[in-house]
């Protein structure tokens, strides 16, 4: 399996992601999934506690996994904010290999882009 060194970390901030939007080439990796606790209300706005917790869950995943797949629906204030927490260290955080999952247009995350590698 390709995909035996990767996760894949949905991090729902604006709308949630569901499983049913998951192209079929990622269903059967490991999944951890992040949800701001204010989703869909269509608002946009600070999330600390939504950054804090992608830094946690990718620090604490680091050891297992060599590679992380992103799915994400997240404001750009808030990306900025978990790039530079959890992902822009010169490459000292730990992943060989980020990858971004975006929609396609029947909303299925399906093109995978690398956007790090080591």
């Amino acid at each position: 399996d390709s995909y035996s060194d990767t996760m894949l970390l949905l991090i729902c901030d604006t709308y949630d992601i569901k499983d049913s939007q998951i192209g079929d080439s990622y269903k059967n990796i490991p999944k951890v999934k992040i949800s701001s606790s204010v989703i869909g209300n269509g608002i946009r706005y600070d999330n600390p506690d939504l950054v804090t917790a992608v830094r946690e869950v990718t620090q604490k995943y680091i050891p297992q996994f060599q590679n992380v797949i992103l799915l994400t629906t997240m404001n750009p204030k808030n990306s900025i904010k978990v790039i530079g927490d959890s992902f822009s260290q010169s490459g000292r955080n730990g992943f060989d290999k980020i990858s971004v999952v975006q929609m396609d247009k029947t909303f299925i995350y399906s093109k995978e882009v690398v956007v790090f590698k080591k």
